[in-house]
């Protein structure tokens, strides 16, 4: 790839919003000066919303003089064609205070400009590992392009002309490039970012310039190496991230492990020669090995969803290895398995047992604290298939039929969730919480909270600080749950529920609607249709099949779709 030119000026020619004109009085310049860096105090920790309420809350005086264009001493307005970042001091000073901000009745930052962000994120103020410094970055490619995001830097640090505040920016710059780099959207700039490195960058004395250089020649070796699509080895991960204890011993018998070992399809092998328990740890360790692997910019920006969409080699790598779509396939896939596995047995008796079994798995993955496994499990055995099969409930002891319903409630969607979020704020130790919801609460806040919005008495549109907030919040407990599971592999196992996964590997949104349909009419020759009258009354469980599917396949930026999703009547 050709590297670009270097800009003669800031790319912004692709960005929207207006240029001040208005004229600064020079006598402004001194105490605008003064009252930039009385705000020095800021820690590191401090939220988006306190960052840019500090920087700004000393001069909120200089929006209220006022400024008669008409005479006086005044500074010219020619420099305001350079951007915001021009080297007068009180020029940033004002643009914060009069640009960059709008505040709420609770103080609390609505919404910004984009001169504002930049300015709130080179100030020196501002620390790299602040909460704004990753909230702005996450949400970078939402209001600008990566062209325009190192224009930026590269204007400001030319713009400079202290060594410290140039380490500082550089310091920035490294936190992109280490942390928030794309690999999909972000290669448009590799080539002219390595060039700085070696040219602007390296002439002046700035001591981060060296870690700078590193992280970009690693990006640029990362970038031409042959990226493999080779799932993620769950058995080398999760032995190199077992930290939190001695794993409990697996609970396997000889006949399984021999069963498996000469077994040719996932049919070959028994249900019943599994123990629930352990089928659950083996699932939730496969399962969180791919959670911990998902990271912020893969739920935000799916690379195969709506505007992203493009015929970029690079892009269809970061979609062949999306996590997102490992994890919700897996899921798709567990819960067509159980409905498989159930509605294939012919006698009554054996289904039976079969649904008991889904149970006690679906038991111990909610005393675990894998809710997505739960989730899974519930989809199957809690579908219109598997419901209407009374011959089959009738054959469960009261106890399993009443953890059913536990079960159920615990994951019962009225009301948002509520219950399942109230386990999941009281959880203790590793969990896994449910991604389809997940993902749902991510495409709620994106629909209902536009990038930019309009304010009263603003004329022009700022881009939306309340999205970013919740978004941002939303990925902090995202991270919260990244942690590993003190469980031993099993390879045996973990090669079954590989068969699971690759088994509907290149299933299309048609073959999962043709099987939904094929297992509806297998439920049929089952056990066919009672007649009116002598049809039982019986009150179904507190989350119906319609219900437990329809947010099992809960419309997604990666629009899964599952099996078993008929909305039919017993």
């Amino acid at each position: 790839m050709k590297a670009p030119a270097p800009p003669s000026r800031p790319m912004y020619q692709d960005v929207n919003y207006e240029k001040d004109q208005t004229c600064i009085p020079a006598s402004l310049s001194s105490s605008s000066s003064s009252s930039s860096s009385s705000s020095s105090s800021l820690c590191e920790d401090s939220g988006a919303t306190e960052l840019l309420q500090k920087l700004t809350s000393s001069l909120w005086s200089l929006s209220n003089l006022t400024i008669d264009a008409d005479g006086g001493d005044y500074v010219a307005s020619s420099s305001i064609e350079r951007h915001y970042y021009v080297t007068d001091h009180c020029y940033h000073a004002l643009r914060s205070g009069l640009d960059m901000l709008l505040q709420g009745f609770e103080e609390q930052v609505l919404g910004a400009t984009l001169p504002g962000l930049f300015l709130a994120l080179l100030n020196t103020e501002n620390s790299p590992s602040s909460r704004y410094t990753h909230m702005f970055f996450l949400h970078a490619r939402s209001f600008c392009s990566p062209e325009h995001l190192l224009g930026t830097f590269e204007a400001d640090y030319l713009s400079n002309e202290r060594d410290e505040e140039r380490d500082h920016l550089v310091k920035i710059l490294c936190v992109w490039i280490q942390d928030y780099w794309d690999p999909a959207r972000d290669a448009s700039v590799l080539d002219h970012l390595a060039t700085l490195v070696q040219t602007t960058f390296s002439q002046h004395a700035c001591k981060s310039v060296s870690q700078l250089r590193s992280i970009v020649t690693w990006r640029i070796r990362s970038r031409d190496l042959h990226v493999s699509d080779t799932p993620l080895d769950i058995m080398e991960f999760s032995l190199r991230i077992q930290r939190q204890g001695v794993p409990q011993l697996p609970v396997v018998s000889r006949s399984l492990m021999s069963s498996i070992q000469s077994a040719s399809t996932v049919w070959d092998v028994d249900v019943l020669s599994f123990d629930p328990v352990e089928l659950a740890r083996q699932i939730t360790l496969y399962e969180n090995a791919l959670f911990c692997q998902i990271n912020a910019l893969e739920l935000i920006y799916p690379a195969d969803s709506g505007s992203d969409r493009d015929s970029d080699q690079s892009t269809r790598i970061t979609a062949r290895l999306s996590y997102v779509r490992a994890m919700t396939h897996m899921s798709t896939q567990l819960t067509n398995w159980i409905s498989q596995c159930i509605l294939r047995e012919p006698a009554v008796k054996q289904r039976t047992q079969l649904l008991r079994f889904f149970i006690l798995l679906g038991y111990a993955s909610y005393e675990m604290q894998n809710y997505n496994l739960l989730m899974a499990v519930l989809g199957a055995i809690g579908s219109g298939n598997i419901l209407r099969l009374k011959q089959t409930w009738t054959g469960l002891h009261a106890r399993k039929i009443a953890r059913f319903h536990h079960l159920s409630s615990v994951m019962e969607p009225t009301r948002n969730f509520f219950i399942y979020r109230t386990y999941l704020r009281q959880a203790q130790g590793p969990t896994l919480p449910f991604l389809g919801l997940i993902l749902t609460d991510i495409t709620f806040c994106k629909d209902g909270n536009p990038i930019r919005r309009a304010f009263p008495g603003r004329s022009t549109s700022m881009i939306n600080l309340v999205r970013l907030h919740k978004l941002s919040k939303i990925m902090d407990n995202v991270r919260s749950f990244q942690k590993p599971f003190a469980i031993t592999p099993v390879p045996e196992i973990q090669l079954f529920l590989q068969w699971i996964r690759d088994d509907g590997q290149s299933h299309s949104h048609s073959d999962y609607m043709a099987m939904s349909e094929e297992m509806y009419q297998r439920s049929l020759e089952l056990e066919p249709r009672l007649t009116p009258k002598s049809a039982p009354t019986q009150a179904r469980s507190p989350s119906s099949g319609r219900n437990l599917r329809s947010w099992l396949t809960l419309k997604s930026p990666y629009d899964v779709i599952s099996s078993n999703t008929n909305g039919r009547d017993n």
